[in-house]
């Protein structure tokens, strides 16, 4: 469900989590699941290794300046675009045409890589 826009100002209305999230069905309920499964230590490795996967998809989704209000458009799959000379939507880049040449098609690699990047002051601060 998307956040809607303020007819008179064209803006984003401000999150509501009763009228934006019934049933705690949205991803704003979700990434508290989620968060919840992957700090339980009790769950098996495979259901926190799936609640990581899910935090860092709805955590960029809900960065995602598209998927924030309602403009029609289906969280940018509508809007058309030209990225490194490609023709495609906003949603497709946001989700994988940022990212893809940065991993070459090695994604276990690619996050091996980060973790060695991982300041002993981060993580400190993330503990």
């Amino acid at each position: 469900m998307n956040i809607p826009v303020h007819p008179a100002a064209g803006e984003p209305s401000s999150y509501d989590a009763a009228r934006d999230c019934p049933n705690n069905s949205c991803v704003v309920a979700k990434i508290g699941q989620f968060e919840r499964e992957l700090a339980d230590r009790d769950l098996p490795g495979r259901q926190r290794l799936e609640a990581l996967k899910f935090l860092v998809h709805f955590i960029g989704d809900v960065h995602q300046s598209l998927h924030a209000s309602n403009n029609h458009d289906r969280g940018g799959n509508e809007v058309q675009v030209t990225f490194m000379g490609h023709q495609t939507n906003l949603h497709a880049v946001w989700d994988t045409g940022i990212i893809e040449p940065a991993v070459k098609g090695d994604e276990r690699g690619y996050a091996l890589q980060l973790a060695r990047n991982i300041t002993d002051a981060e993580r400190k601060l993330w503990s």
